[in-house]
């Protein structure tokens, strides 16, 4: 019983391990993903209807309101094999001017970023959000919350990738589940055939080590591999003794 508690341990253990590579791997390099779309005016100052038509048509969904400046937070969700991108943005009206064309503009600013990651289910998610502000709008600096930077990153407005580091806990432990039984199934096939080869061995008069013929010998002659030979009963063993009647 304690030894099939450890198995049992060690084939969740590497499950969650292989995991974690999964969804690492899903939330690098998984994709394509769709770049985000932006709607950004420089030289007009339309009605804030117009504005949201626009985002709209870019995918873009309005899901709160702030009096901050007439601030609308806008979501949008993109998703490839093992990798959903959920992403906030702030449009704002206008209240400064623009440094070349002297006039009001709209302000559509990338806020924050979430990446869930994992297969067949999310089980990883990490956060960047854009802690720019003012004339920085359109180079944000991106932190990394619950989340590392790819080593390749360049924190730009065209950051698209992360690392996840915060468990999905529900989706962890069926994705380490999932892959557990993935390491079982692999584990016995290979038990399986090696068992198939050996009884193939054994019954062709072969050490199931070396293949070396063994005739009657208990050990290989070769190799010195000890063998379990099932002989079958003679015939002569096998008739009963008459019973006696005492």
């Amino acid at each position: 019983m304690k030894r099939r508690l450890f198995k049992l341990g060690v084939f969740l253990l590497a499950g969650a391990i292989v995991n974690v590579a999964v969804a690492w791997s899903c939330a690098l390099w998984s994709g394509p993903l769709q770049s985000s779309r932006y709607f950004m005016l420089q030289n007009v100052s339309p009605a804030f209807d117009e504005d949201k038509a626009h985002l709209e048509e870019l995918g873009w969904r309005k899901i709160a309101a702030q009096d901050f400046f007439d601030t609308k937070i806008y979501q949008s969700t993109t998703t490839c094999s093992g990798l959903t991108r959920r992403e906030l943005l702030e449009s704002s009206l206008p209240y400064e001017k623009d440094p070349i064309y002297q006039n009001g503009v709209y302000r559509e600013c990338p806020a924050e970023r979430q990446f869930f990651a994992g297969w067949p289910a999310r089980s990883m998610v990490g956060e960047m959000w854009n802690g720019g502000t003012g004339a920085t709008w359109l180079n944000p600096t991106w932190n990394y919350r619950q989340s590392l930077p790819p080593w390749n990153s360049q924190t730009r407005f065209v950051a698209e990738r992360l690392i996840p580091l915060k468990p999905i806990w529900l989706g962890f432990a069926l994705d380490a589940m999932f892959d557990a039984s993935i390491l079982w199934l692999l584990f016995m096939s290979f038990q399986l055939a090696r068992r198939m080869r050996r009884h193939m061995r054994l019954k062709r008069g072969l050490c199931p080590a070396c293949k070396y013929p063994i005739g009657a010998s208990p050990t290989c002659t070769e190799c010195g591999t000890a063998l379990v030979l099932h002989k079958k009963p003679s015939a002569q063993s096998a008739i009963k003794p008459p019973a006696t009647n005492h």
